[in-house]
């Protein structure tokens, strides 16, 4: 996929490149929305565009790579950890640094979970 490369920022109901000509990339009709919804859909937009040039990946690239991630980390939490949920437990069959690695793991999957 070859798109224009570079930074965009969002200046009235355009997203425009952060390049020396300063060219518009897109626009948002703002026409029948709130002035805040058609904003935020500007800034959606300009963000997943930044996304893609700063990672080299599209938005729904990253979905999938975070996922898969997540299910990756979640198999190795349920591997070192079977069942145990009690923290005493926990310590104990793997020694407190690894518990607490494992507590980490626990939290980045909880944070990375989808709404």
């Amino acid at each position: 996929m070859e798109h224009t490369k570079g930074k965009v920022e969002v200046r009235y109901n355009m997203i425009l490149s952060k390049d020396k000509n300063d060219f518009t990339i897109a626009s948002v009709g703002t026409i029948g929305i709130p002035k805040t919804e058609a904003y935020a859909n500007l800034s959606l937009i300009a963000d997943a565009f930044n996304t893609t040039n700063k990672s080299g990946l599209t938005p729904s690239q990253l979905y999938k790579q975070n996922q898969e991630l997540l299910e990756a980390l979640k198999e190795l939490v349920y591997e070192l950890t079977g069942e145990q949920e009690c923290e005493d437990e926990l310590e104990k069959g793997l020694g407190i640094t690894l518990a607490m690695r494992v507590r980490q793991a626990q939290q980045a999957i909880n944070n990375a979970k989808t709404k």
